[in-house]
Order: C-alpha cells, then structure tokens, then sequence
C-alpha cells in the first residue's frame, strides 16, 4: 500500500531537499484502506477488464 501512497507522501513532506516528513504530519495523514472484500471485488474487476481483447488499429492506404 505504501508504494501507492508515496507520491501523497512525498506531497504532504517537507520542501528539502531530502523530503522529510514528521512524525505529527505523517500522523495526520489519511490513507484508504477499504475491506478486503471490496479490494477483492475490485481486482475482479480489473482482471475482467485486462482480459479484454485490445483492438489493433490499422493504417489505411493513404496515411
């Protein structure tokens, strides 16, 4: 999940160079986690939509 979050992370952290976050600011953060029957729902989703056939598109003769 963090991998996800890290670019709202490095967002709320700190304008250094190192973008620091504090402990309170890190705290402070509100990060989603929905239960896991709905992740589960969701994946199903996902790989119904991956499983789709991808059209191919074609030049026609004059392009």
């Amino acid at each position: 999940m963090l991998h996800i979050a890290k670019p709202y992370v490095q967002y709320n952290a700190s304008d250094g160079m190192k973008h620091i976050i504090t402990k309170s600011k890190l705290e402070e953060l509100v990060l989603v986690k929905p239960p896991l029957n709905l992740q589960e729902a969701f994946a199903g989703v996902v790989a119904r939509v991956e499983a789709l056939p991808v059209p191919r598109f074609v030049r026609s003769a004059g392009a």
